[in-house]
């Protein structure tokens, strides 16, 4: 009684969710600011060009994830950003079916398999960004397949054969996808010390050796952008703050694993499902750079889906008040996303039209424009220049002087610039500084359509 109606409110909150992704998936301009970079990199690998490169070599830009979800938009790259997010939007489906078909294995059943499902596809923490054309829900899919290749078939190498494969993929579109594999680890070690260690070192080597092969392809270049030239210092207070967020909007699931945990720990499926969740941890720890954002808690969200609802089956020798009390918090869990949390709102017919207008202005200004959504300048027949937030960083830390696009500035080389009201985040103080100097603001596009909450779009043009 108390899942069934769990699972109806789940629904509801599904059926929001899909209108606002279709929305989202017809958007004419980027939806967050690390979808043009894509987009702009699978361009280049349909072309044959690297995307790896040393930072102080114009244009200033480089990749800084692997190559793998780039590579997937590159076989239809034509069909820009649209592809990219039907990938992801696929990938998320998959990490929801993958959820239910964990619980399935771990012997929750079909409701608790079917509430698995809608708990990672509703969650606030995943829905904007199962739309997005980036490269978690891919990397996360493939780390959901590892685990579920493992989490039932423990003995079965061929299985954990094809975990290793998959968890290693995984790494290979995002360095961080650490969860995948090391989930897997966890689990076998509650059975065989031997296999956890196999598992593991196979899995370790099979990333290391394809990163080993990246680097020597690209004469270096892919360790050094991926690993190197992408570091941030850690604001401990920021990763309060996220985790505090996260806690607050996923209380009653957190419960549900608690109760799980209390009521079934000798449960060998309560035991795996654990094992799954404790694995997402170490990811948290990036929540304390300022460019984080909430697709660090994928893999969180991933294993409270498995956990929340795995201790609600009737498992042998399960105390009777667990899955009730599992039960009860799940339905807390979907009253809350449907009664509390903002729904997901794709973008307005208006804010359609905007994107629309400034991809307009910036084609009749005509290359070479410069915009802080690198998909803009894509869509104007430009290239970018410089890679906005990175190359703050890279700035701030001595290893670029941004003398170079300072001077274009200073020359009026770009016949539009097009930067957000959260400018000072993601440029140069030297380049916004030189911007107010030699351009002027020609147009204010209020409320533009992004993931993280409408943003004003201003455009510059030279002064006269």
């Amino acid at each position: 009684m108390l899942g069934g109606l769990a699972l109806v409110l789940f629904l509801m909150r599904l059926v929001s969710n899909a209108v606002g992704w279709w929305g989202m998936l017809r958007y004419p301009a980027e939806l967050n600011i690390g979808e043009g970079v894509t987009l702009f990199e699978a361009k280049r690998l349909a072309a044959g060009q690297p995307i790896y490169k040393p930072v102080d070599e114009p244009p200033y830009w480089f990749a800084t994830y692997p190559p793998l979800y780039q590579w997937f938009v590159s076989l239809w790259v034509d069909a820009g950003l649209a592809w990219g997010r039907a990938l992801s939007l696929g990938a998320s489906a998959a990490n929801g079916i993958l959820a239910g078909l964990a619980v399935w294995r771990l012997g929750g059943g079909r409701l608790a398999s079917a509430l698995a499902v809608l708990i990672w596809l509703t969650s606030p923490y995943t829905d904007y960004w199962t739309a997005a054309a980036r490269v978690d829900m891919l990397g996360r899919a493939l780390a959901s397949a590892s685990v579920c290749c493992v989490i039932g078939r423990t003995g079965r190498w061929p299985w954990l054969w094809a975990g290793v494969v998959l968890a290693s993929l995984a790494m290979m579109t995002k360095q961080t996808m650490v969860a995948g594999g090391l989930a897997c680890v966890l689990i076998l070690l509650l059975e065989s010390r031997l296999r956890a260690t196999v598992f593991g070192a196979a899995w370790l080597s099979l990333t290391l050796a394809g990163y080993g092969a990246l680097t020597l392809a690209t004469g270096g270049h892919f360790w050094r952008n991926v690993f190197g030239d992408i570091a941030r210092s850690t604001q401990w207070s920021l990763m309060m703050q996220f985790v505090g967020g996260f806690v607050q909007v996923h209380a009653p699931l957190l419960l549900a694993s608690a109760v799980a945990i209390a009521g079934g720990w000798r449960q060998p499926g309560v035991r795996r499902a654990t094992c799954v969740a404790l694995a997402g941890v170490p990811h948290l720890l990036l929540t304390g750079n300022d460019g984080a954002d909430v697709n660090y808690f994928f893999d969180v969200v991933w294993g409270l889906a498995v956990l929340s609802t795995a201790g609600m089956g009737a498992a042998h020798g399960a105390p009777r008040w667990q899955g009730p009390l599992a039960g009860v918090f799940v339905l807390a869990g979907a009253l809350m996303s449907v009664a509390l949390l903002e729904p997901l709102r794709g973008p307005t017919p208006e804010q359609e039209a905007a994107a629309r207008r400034i991809t307009e202005i910036l084609r009749r200004a005509g290359p070479p424009v410069q915009s802080e959504f690198v998909g803009y300048t894509l869509a104007a027949g430009g290239e970018p220049d410089y890679l906005p937030y990175m190359y703050r960083l890279l700035e701030e830390r001595g290893v670029w002087n941004s003398a170079p696009i300072v001077g274009r500035i200073e020359r009026r080389e770009y016949h539009a610039i097009l930067v957000t009201s959260r400018a000072p985040a993601r440029w140069g103080r030297s380049i916004l500084d030189a911007l107010e100097r030699y351009y002027e603001p020609a147009e204010v596009f209020r409320g533009t359509y992004i993931i993280e909450g409408p943003d004003d779009q201003i455009l510059y043009r030279p002064r006269r």
